[in-house]
This record gives C-alpha cells, sequence and structure tokens, in this order.
C-alpha cells in the first residue's frame, strides 16, 4: 500500500471527484430544464401572437377566402421555421449535453481505472480494509445511476426527434390540404362566374318586365280615367234628371192640390196632367237608361281594376 501510495486520502480523492462529477450531472440537468421552460415560455407567447395574427386573418371581410387560406399557409410555414430553428437550438443543446457527458464518461473511465487499479490490489491485498469495500459498492451504485441516467437522456432525445418529425409531416400534409382547398375555391370561382353572369340576365329580364307592367297600368290608368269622366258626366246628367224630376214631381202634386180644391179646374189641368205624366214617365225611362249605362261602366272598371 505504501509502496503504490494508495491510502484512505485517494479514497476520499476518488469520492470527491464523484461527487463533483455528479454535481456537475445535475447542473447541466437543471440548466437544460430551466432552458426549456424559458423556450417553452417564448414559445407560448409567439403563439399567442400567431393567434392573434390568424384571427385577423380569418375574420377578415376585406379579404378572400383563398388570400385568407395564403396568408394562412405563410403563416403555418412561418411558425415551421421557427420550430425548426428552436429544435436545432434544442439539438445543439442535445449535443453540447452529450459533448460534456462523454467529459464526464472519460473522467469516470479514469476513475474507473483507478478503481479497477484498486480492485487489483484487492486481489494482491486480501486484507484491505472496509471501508475500501464500501466505497467499491458506491462505486457501482454510481455506475448503475449513470447508465440510468444516459438511458433517461437517450429516451429525451429520441423524443424530440420523434416531435419534430411529427412537425415536418404536419407541415406536409397541411401543404395538401392548402392545395386541395385551393383547388376548391378555384371550382368557386368559376361556379361565382356562372351565378353573377346569370344573375345579371335576371336583373334585365326582371327590368324588362318592370317596364311592361309599367306601361300596362299606365295604359289602364288612362283607359279608366277617361271611363270615369264619362262616369262623372253620366252621373251629373243624371242628378240633373233627378232635380227635373222632383221639379215636376212638384209641380204635379201642386196641380193635384189645385185640382183638389176645385172642379172646375179639373178640366183645364188635365191636358196639362197628361202633359206632365208623359214627360215624367220619358224622364223615368230616360233615367233608367242613364242607369243603365252607369252600371255598365261600372261593370267595366270592376273588371278592369280586376285584370
Amino acid at each position: 500500500e505504501k509502496l503504490l501510495g494508495i491510502n484512505d486520502s485517494e479514497d476520499k480523492t476518488f469520492e470527491m471527484r464523484k461527487e463533483h462529477l455528479e454535481k456537475e450531472k445535475e447542473t447541466l440537468k437543471s440548466t437544460i430544464n430551466e432552458s426549456e421552460k424559458e423556450e417553452l415560455k417564448k414559445i407560448q407567447k409567439k403563439n399567442k401572437k400567431l393567434q392573434k395574427e390568424a384571427d385577423i386573418i380569418f375574420h377578415s371581410k376585406r379579404t378572400s377566402n383563398e388570400s385568407k387560406l395564403e396568408s394562412l399557409y405563410n403563416l403555418v410555414m412561418k411558425v415551421a421555421k421557427e420550430q425548426i430553428m428552436i429544435r436545432e437550438s434544442k439539438f445543439d443543446q442535445l449535443r453540447r449535453a452529450e459533448k460534456i457527458q462523454d467529459e464526464i464518461d472519460a473522467k469516470n473511465r479514469g476513475i474507473d481505472k483507478v478503481i479497477q487499479l484498486k480492485h487489483t490490489l484487492n486481489n494482491v491485498f486480501q486484507g484491505l480494509k472496509e471501508k475500501n469495500i464500501e466505497a467499491y459498492r458506491r462505486k457501482d451504485d454510481a455506475i448503475k445511476a449513470q447508465q440510468q441516467a444516459k438511458k433517461d437522456m437517450t429516451k429525451m432525445f429520441e423524443a424530440d426527434i420523434d416531435k419534430v418529425t411529427n412537425s415536418y409531416q404536419e407541415q406536409i400534409s397541411l401543404k395538401e390540404k392548402y392545395e386541395i382547398k385551393k383547388k376548391e375555391l378555384e371550382q368557386l370561382a368559376e361556379v361565382r362566374m356562372v351565378i353573377e353572369k346569370k344573375e345579371k340576365e335576371i336583373n334585365n329580364l326582371q327590368t324588362d318586365i318592370n317596364d311592361q307592367i309599367e306601361n300596362e297600368l299606365k295604359k289602364l290608368m288612362d283607359d279608366f280615367n277617361k271611363e270615369k269622366g264619362k262616369y262623372d258626366k253620366l252621373t251629373q246628367e243624371r242628378e240633373n234628371l233627378n232635380e227635373q224630376y222632383k221639379t215636376l214631381k212638384d209641380k204635379f202634386h201642386k196641380y193635384l192640390e189645385e185640382i183638389e180644391s176645385g172642379e172646375s179646374k179639373i178640366k183645364i189641368y188635365e191636358g196639362e196632367i197628361e202633359s206632365l205624366n208623359s214627360k215624367i214617365l220619358a224622364t223615368l225611362e230616360e233615367n233608367d237608361k242613364i242607369k243603365q249605362e252607369q252600371d255598365n261602366i261600372l261593370q267595366q272598371l270592376s273588371s278592369q281594376a280586376g285584370d
């Protein structure tokens, strides 16, 4: 032991080195976790900003659907590029972590060689102290913990690689969907042109129909006004005849009163009475004719109004 320089202080030195290496590993993990948290915050902040931009594009009323899709596609491609850059940055961090891990492994291998030498010495010096045996046990536990940590790091790397691969496949899928939507929009644009053409034809036809209806209504109104003038004229004549009838009727009653007042006047007025009767009958006939003409005109106006 004295000849090879292996003593208790060397054992403590090896333990201190291993503790130092473990601390470096913990610091490295903490650094990676903090870095991931910061990246996550940045990504969340960017996602909110991109969500606002996407909402503005989607709800814009002045932009066509094709322009919206193109803007959204450009936005998605921008996000994809940023994600790839973030992944590349993360890969750089992981490569740096691998490099540090390699350095740790190299240091561990150096320690392992020394400990292996101690194992050889244990075969030579069977009376090695109990605490050296305990140090070997701790060394084995450290190796197992290191191997487990390496497996965990490998799983993390594989998970990140899967995420990047899935993100790239999603970008390809989005591009394919964009092409499909673009073709659908082109077809819709053609259909819209046909619809606009038909709408224009319908509007022209509607205008012609409205003009014809307006002309027919104007013509009917003119005819109505003419017939109404005739009707008003006949109505006035009828009123005049009614006035005449009333006047003749009053005279007739007056004559009757005079006849009743004296028999002597009967013969004198008989001729006048017969004459008045004739006039009254003629007036009544004339009145009936006028009323018949009025009924005809009213029937004709009602028929035209129904049309």
